[in-house]
C-alpha cells in the first residue's frame, strides 16, 4: 500500500507572526511623533540670514581638498610600506644567499675531506 502524500509547503507562509502588544505599538508611535517634532522645530530655530549657496560651496570645496590630503598621505603610507617591504625581502634575500653559500662552501670541504681520507677509492687504475 502506498503512503499518502503530505502536501508541501514550498510558496506557503509558514511563519507564524507574534502579534504586538498594542501599548507597545501606542509608545512607539508616540515616540516617533515626538522625535519627529522636536527636530523640526530644532531646525526651524536656525537662523534664516545664513547663505547656504556660499556654506554649501565653502563646504564641499573643503571636502574635497580633505579627501586630496587624505589620499596623499594614504599614498606616501603605502609607499612607505612597500619600502619597509623590500628592506625585509633583500634582508632575507641577502641572508638567505649567505646561507647557501656557507652550505656549499662545507659540503664542498666535506666532499674533499672525505675523497681523501676514503680507503676504499683506489687511484692506480
Amino acid at each position: 500500500m502506498k503512503s499518502q502524500r503530505t502536501s508541501r509547503n514550498v510558496f506557503r507562509n509558514t511563519t507564524k507572526k507574534n502579534k504586538t502588544d498594542p501599548t507597545r505599538q501606542i509608545t512607539e508611535a508616540l515616540l516617533m511623533l515626538s522625535t519627529g517634532f522636536v527636530l523640526l522645530l530644532l531646525i526651524n530655530k536656525i537662523p534664516q540670514n545664513i547663505n547656504w549657496i556660499e556654506t554649501t560651496k565653502d563646504n564641499w570645496i573643503d571636502l574635497i581638498l580633505g579627501l586630496e590630503k587624505i589620499f596623499g598621505a594614504l599614498f606616501y603610507f603605502v609607499m612607505l610600506g612597500l619600502v619597509i617591504l623590500g628592506i625585509f625581502s633583500g634582508l632575507i634575500l641577502i641572508l638567505g644567499g649567505s646561507w647557501r653559500v656557507i652550505k656549499l662552501y662545507a659540503n664542498k670541504k666535506n666532499k674533499i675531506k672525505r675523497t681523501q681520507s676514503s680507503p676504499y677509492l683506489k687511484k692506480d687504475r
